[in-house]
């Protein structure tokens, strides 16, 4: 019993081992596509609003 529970933790490790390895492979300045269509969103945030410490 004890020995399958090992087998699991370290199956599970390595999983998330390699998920952190595919999302790391986007280049700098690549877009998310997965984000939107695009990888792109406008938002309109009116006239009166204004952003501080940006």
């Amino acid at each position: 019993m004890r020995g399958n529970t090992i087998l699991g933790a370290v199956l599970a490790t390595l999983a998330l081992l390699a998920i952190g390895v595919l999302v790391a492979l986007a280049a700098p300045g690549d877009l998310d596509t997965s984000f939107s269509a695009d990888g792109m969103v406008t938002t309109d945030i009116g006239s009166a609003d204004s952003g501080r410490a940006v």
